[in-house]
């Protein structure tokens, strides 16, 4: 939600009710795991064209 409808972490915690430190975490969290999966996928990517 805040990167595609650009709306404020304080905004979103609003619409769902929930805080915002909530709301900071499960984006926090979500990106984290984002970022482990490419990174396994480029790994990969460059062992196999090696």
């Amino acid at each position: 939600m805040s990167r595609h409808d650009k709306l404020s972490i304080k905004h979103i915690a609003l619409e769902l009710g929930i805080s915002p430190k909530t709301v900071e975490y499960h984006i926090s969290t979500a990106l984290r795991r984002i970022r482990q999966r490419i990174s396994g996928a480029m790994l990969l990517l460059i062992y196999l064209f090696l």
